[in-house]
């Protein structure tokens, strides 16, 4: 299985770069849209049932809002965080079930 992060999205409405969604690919296929929070949850719950020497660092929270480049920085360490971790070989890979809506497209 392939994870990727190829790309994200502003939250509608929202300041610019306030509220990133970044999409989930499995296998070149749009998964799941997922914010920094979730993925930070996910990365807690992995430290806590698999030990921090098996789950990579994961990238920096920042408390200001992020400049574009930031967010695409981001991204990029969040798509190698998920890659290096092999994350998708664990039982709870990725949180998107709450992410998805009833027709299977990705929702914020």
């Amino acid at each position: 299985t392939h994870l990727s992060i190829p790309d994200h999205d502003t939250g509608a409405g929202a300041r610019p770069l306030s509220l990133q969604a970044y999409n989930i690919h499995v296998n070149g296929v749009l998964h799941c849209r997922v914010r920094y929070s979730q993925l930070l949850g996910l990365h807690e719950q992995l430290r806590k049932e698999y030990g921090a020497n098996v789950v990579p660092a994961f990238p920096p929270k920042k408390i200001f809002t992020l400049t574009p480049a930031e967010v695409e920085q981001r991204r990029e360490q969040l798509e190698k965080y998920m890659q290096a971790g092999k994350l998708s070989s664990l039982p709870c890979s990725v949180p998107c079930g709450a992410a998805r809506t009833s027709q299977g497209s990705p929702g914020v």
